[in-house]
């Protein structure tokens, strides 16, 4: 059997990694080599200590004392089966060497380093052998010996002559530990032959060694940070959140099941590590140092790793102790804490007294200063301020740290007097066991208590503390039910709040059914309380927000970054002959003619063929004998912009209407004319998103095995088929290929949002890409890209074949199954982002990207169609279309429909959001019910979002449109507190009475909702404009409206409620001097001379549900007019156009 050799994985960069391997039968040999620099230079380091403790110690002083000084040459031996965690032998190798090696013996001599080891293991000292290093001072020769069956005696033999010749050759030191509990035929036969041997002297120098141990070089130090790292990660992640949850529910759990739980969650801590703490940590050399130390119910033991008698008890709800530590590649990091349930001022007080024991602590934790003159400054401070407490305190405040959790020649002590030195790091561990409270509790459990405070600290020019990250101020650790006064405004803190004296409530000690009862009562008691302060720190909270936007604002338009003009619709001129000489031969005086060459239609008009370009028109219906065709009009072209872009001086034909008897021309002509306008708007969409669409650079393969994900679907879908494939993450960007062959490339740099999403209680698992830049798949454009699989079938026949008894086994058995693959499913998809992201770090061939996958938080979302936060957009992924909102492009949020006098009368309530891109259109979010309004506020102020609330709808479009006129102006008012100033407006003219002055428009008044109606073919000629890319760039986005297909046409986000709001509501009251101005400006707009055309007013501001119900908000005219009398007939032709006049303006 072989003799294996185990990495430690380079943490003091003593290895370098394995790069063949050889086989041999049934023996596998690893050709590994050592770091040669830094191995001679710790072998020179221990000859150095070594030699010096000899020279100032005589040799029966030091063998007395156990230390270097009297030993003529040191020896350690490692069998086979020692454990690795508490071995020395095994301790000093991974030091040293790097390495773990079974069945080695280390000789140390007057000028010769022995390694005795297997063949296997020789290989991997040849480049030591062959050093120069070592023939400088001091001077040492390295032997290195085979061992074998036949010539093992022999060359034990030599090496106790060897022995024999180092100075005296009489006293051996040995790692007593080690030599006591030797196993294996080699360590046996070692320690029969050289421990054994007459006229030797053994003594322990274990403690000497690990004094050599304790000062690390800057690689040790980072593997302690990572350690740290590590254990911080855990505690905030995991053990905390654990022990809240327990005690928030009141759940019976043992100090040993929690242990378990800790223990499992330090075996795969990925988890809970940042993203940016993972670039440093390789997670396959992180491991627990020892089991996770939790500790309640007045039984406490301090020392790392120890249990308690009431290890089997369920956890105690009053002072609850853990403390945990993490190993990264063999360098150890602890820390501990104490939380208090229900605490009382006896406790506060320790409590401070312990966080400043430790601050004095480190004020003389500094090189050139003594560890016992660090622990004495404590006690001195204990028995200045709580002489009562000295007695509690412990007896050593820690001790150095590294590969050795407690190094022996570091504990913190008043006796110690090893100077403190760079390089050194140390454990901190300050607390007071078994203190006894100044009021009995009832609860036998609460007669004594203890505190413990641990902390990993590294010494270099300064003391630093890499387990800070892990709180420990008293507000992070102290947990009350109690009721809490109400606080004045001016005291409230946006950061902490202060925990109250808690009254005498008696707590059951037994964790019984009535313990989780009374917390449940008293959460219920302070809910009210803890309300009113949150809503006052909220406040506070969105005020200050409320500057800091009118600041940015004024300074961003300061600058010049805000163009007012810019998103300004413009008309372009369409021509469609250069002269009349290129009119088609084949048009026919007083017959219609398609020209599809030049993109054109001629009109018979009063004798004459007239060209129209095939964007001027709208739309074409036929009705019995007649063709009718609409045109683009100023009306539809410019509703809702600018005045300075209307010519007031053109006058525009709206529509002209043609009689033709012979109902195959008048069908094939009304075709060709659909024909002409859908071919043309397909050849304008593919111009725009071809000129839309950014190059991305070419995409690197990646060599050997890549990340991947197999049999998924892909949303948008090729052609409108689905299709399975395959999404592999290469070395700068992802590639799906499908089953046909065809592939996507999509490059990291160009992604801006990646979303993971489990099937949690949806029957798809996703990952969704939002990009910067849209990307073309297949003829069309999309800047969301979906990957999904399905975890069952979306759909099952319900038909009396397939109905199962309750309790049917096989189906029983096909539910877990079901369950079974759901979780292999979620564990793909998240193993796959967690390579992507390992991969993707930025750095190398990636140093500006950087893939991060979020998670939404299905906890804060919002019912109806789920709308799910996640840490920097707001998204709804699992129904098509996608909707993903970015957060950091959102300026405020109004909320809208939200009563503040006399309760909420609506159950739902609208959400909008105002994005940064002033040109852009606001997004809009109708029937949240009423239910998550606390949960969105909480929401908007953790993301630092400004938001308004108001008790009815703002009519968007005209408020973008006058802001957009005079944006300095805008600021100057106030910037967006005008929507609090109409809010408190609407308030006071609520509370005045149910009298109103507000008058109902007439049935003649124009619509309110902004879209011009037509008479008979309107419904088809709004479907038209959207086909043939008519602008509706003036469009708010809304989501929730009842009309899905519409918004998907429009480019707009998807439904996100059952029931859409109205789409005009007309508002009582006075308004806000900017929205007062949009509503002036737009009801002075005068258009310009058109054909039939009607005027349409524009309100800012519509009523809420409750009026409209009484009140009409527009009055539209769907009568056609009367046709004209002056149509003459052409036989086998088209009449003569339509004469009419425009109708009166109001």
């Amino acid at each position: 059997m072989a003799s294996s050799a185990a990495p430690t994985g380079g943490a003091t960069g003593t290895t370098s990694s394995t790069t063949s391997t050889t086989t041999t039968g049934s023996v596998v040999q690893q050709h590994v080599e050592l770091d040669t620099r830094t191995v001679v230079r710790k072998i020179r380091q221990l000859y150095e200590s070594w030699r010096s403790a000899r020279a100032a110690h005589s040799a029966s002083a030091a063998a007395n004392e156990g230390g270097f000084g009297g030993v003529d040459a040191i020896a350690m031996v490692t069998g086979v089966g020692d454990d690795v965690s508490v071995s020395p032998g095994f301790v000093l190798q991974q030091w040293l060497l790097g390495w773990e090696l079974t069945d080695t013996l280390l000789v140390m001599c007057e000028s010769t380093f022995f390694v005795l080891t297997g063949p296997n293991k020789v290989n991997m000292f040849a480049s030591l052998k062959d050093s120069n290093i070592l023939q400088h001072a001091p001077k040492v020769s390295f032997e290195i010996v085979t061992k074998t069956k036949e010539t093992l005696q022999v060359e034990l033999e030599k090496i106790v002559t060897a022995i024999q010749g180092s100075y005296s050759g009489k006293v051996v030191g040995v790692l007593a530990q080690e030599h006591a509990t030797q196993t294996g035929k080699f360590a046996k036969k070692c320690a029969a032959t050289v421990f054994g041997q007459k006229g030797f002297t053994l003594v322990d120098v274990y403690s000497s060694m690990c004094g050599v141990m304790c000062l690390k070089d800057a690689n040790e130090h980072r593997s302690i940070h990572a350690a740290a790292t590590v254990a911080v990660s855990v505690l905030q992640g995991c053990v905390i959140p654990e022990v809240e949850t327990i005690v928030d529910e009141g759940k019976k759990v043992s100090h040993k099941d929690l242990a378990a739980t800790v223990k499992k969650a330090m075996e795969n801590p990925r988890r809970f590590v940042k993203k940016n703490d993972m670039k440093n940590i390789e997670f396959d050399y992180v491991e627990a140092s020892y089991m996770p130390m939790i500790q309640s119910g007045g039984v406490y033991n301090f020392t790392p790793g120890s249990t308690t008698s009431n290890f089997t008890d369920n956890l105690h709800f009053g002072t609850i102790l853990f403390s945990i530590g993490i190993a990264y590649k063999y360098y150890n990091a602890c820390l501990a804490r104490t939380i208090f349930i229900e605490p009382t001022e006896d406790q506060k007080e320790v409590y401070h007294l312990v966080l400043e024991c430790q601050e004095t602590l480190l004020e003389h934790l500094k090189p050139g200063k003594t560890i016992g003159s660090a622990v004495s400054a404590v006690r001195a401070l204990v028995e200045r301020k709580r002489a009562d407490l000295l007695p509690n305190l412990s007896p050593t405040l820690g001790s150095g740290i590294g590969i050795v959790i407690c190094e022996p020649t570091l504990v913190m002590e008043a006796g110690n007097t090893t100077e403190i030195k760079t390089g050194m790091s140390f454990n901190v561990a300050i607390g007071f066991s078994n203190v006894k409270p100044k009021i009995e509790s009832t609860d036998p459990k609460k007669s004594l208590y203890s505190i413990l405070l641990a902390d990993t600290f590294l010494v270099n020019d300064e003391v630093t503390c890499v387990t800070s990250g892990a709180p420990k101020d008293w507000a992070s650790v102290s947990y009350s039910f109690q009721d809490e006064p109400e606080v004045p405004a001016s005291t409230v803190s946006a950061s902490s709040t202060k925990p109250t004296k808690p009254t005498a409530i008696k707590v059951p000690s037994d964790n019984s059914d009535d313990d989780s009862h009374m917390l449940s009562e008293r959460r219920s008691r302070t809910r009210d309380a803890g309300s009113n302060a949150e809503a006052i720190r909220r406040k506070k909270h969105q005020e200050e927000l409320a500057r800091k936007k009118q600041e940015e604002a004024r300074q961003m338009f300061g600058q010049g970054s805000v163009e007012p003009n810019k998103g300004k619709s413009t008309v372009v001129a369409s021509c469609t002959y250069n002269d009349p000489s290129f009119y088609p031969r084949e048009a026919t005086p007083y017959k219609i003619y398609v020209d599809a060459m030049h993109d054109s239609v001629m009109l018979p008009m009063f004798g004459y063929m007239v060209p129209f370009h095939i964007s001027t028109i709208k739309n074409v219906t036929s009705h019995e004998d007649s063709l009718r065709i609409n045109f683009v009009t100023p009306a539809t072209i410019f509703m809702g912009k600018q005045e300075e872009q209307r010519d007031t001086k053109s006058t525009f034909i709206r529509e002209l209407s043609y009689r033709i008897p012979d109902s195959h021309t008048l069908s094939n002509t009304e075709r060709s004319i659909k024909e002409l306008r859908k071919k043309v708007a397909v050849r304008s969409s593919d111009k725009r998103n071809q000129e839309e669409i950014v190059q991305q650079e070419k995409l690197k393969l990646g060599r050997g095995r890549v990340p991947k994900l197999s049999f998924l679907y892909i949303q948008p879908p090729f052609a409108g088929r689905r299709a399975t494939g395959t999404l592999e993450a290469h070395v700068n960007g992802f590639r799906f290929i499908s089953g046909r062959g065809i592939s996507i490339d999509i490059m990291y740099k160009n992604i801006k949002h990646a979303f993971f999403q489990p099937a949690e209680k949806d029957l798809i698992v996703l990952i969704h890409f939002h990009l910067h830049h849209p990307i073309m798949i297949g003829q069309k454009k999309t800047i969301d890209v979906q990957f999904y699989t399905e975890v069952m079938e979306l759909s099952a026949s319900l038909d009396h074949a397939n109905r199962r008894l309750a309790r049917d086994e096989d189906e029983i058995e096909e539910e877990q199954r079901d369950r079974k693959r759901i979780e292999k499913l979620n564990s793909d998809f998240h193993n796959f982002t967690k390579n992507v992201e390992d991969m993707v770090d930025g750095t190398g061939d990636n140093s500006h990207s950087l893939v991060e996958f979020d998670m939404p938080y299905r906890a804060l979302a919002f019912s109806g169609v789920l709308l799910q936060p996640t840490s920097n957009c707001l998204v709804n992924l699992s129904e098509p279309p996608p909707f993903v909102l970015s957060l950091d492009e959102v300026e405020v949020v109004h909320l809208e429909r939200v009563s503040k006098q006399g309760g909420y009368v609506l159950r739902n309530f609208d959400m909008v959001f105002v994005l940064k891109d002033y040109t852009k259109a606001v997004v809009q979010i109708n029937s949240i019910p009423v239910s998550s309004l606390d949960t969105v506020r909480a929401w908007l102020d953790s993301c630092n979002i400004k938001y308004y609330e108001g008790p009815t709808n703002l009519n968007w479009k005209n408020v973008m449109n006058t802001i957009r006129g005079d944006l300095n102006q805008f600021f100057e008012d106030g910037g967006w507190n005008f929507l609090s100033i109409s809010d408190d407006e609407d308030d006071n003219d609520e509370a005045d009475g149910s009298q109103s002055d507000f008058t109902p428009p007439s049935s003649d008044a124009s619509s309110s909702s902004g879209e011009e109606s037509y008479s008979d073919g309107d419904a088809s000629a709004e479907e038209s404009a959207q086909s043939s890319g008519v602008d509706t760039d003036d469009e708010d986005e809304v989501i929730g409206s009842s009309d899905e297909e519409d918004a998907a046409a429009k480019g707009g986000p998807p439904s996100t409620s059952s029931a859409g709001k109205p789409a005009g509501r007309e508002k009582s009251g006075a308004a806000h001097p900017t929205t007062a101005a949009a509503a002036a400006t737009t009801a002075s707009a005068k258009p310009p001379n058109t054909t039939q055309m009607r005027q349409t007013t524009l309100p800012l501001v519509n009523s809420s549900p409750s009026s409209s119900a009484t009140t009409p908000s527009s009055s539209v005219d769907r009568k056609r007019p009367p046709p004209s009398s002056s149509t003459a007939a052409a036989s086998g032709g088209a009449e003569a156009p339509t004469s009419k006049k425009p109708r009166n303006q109001h």
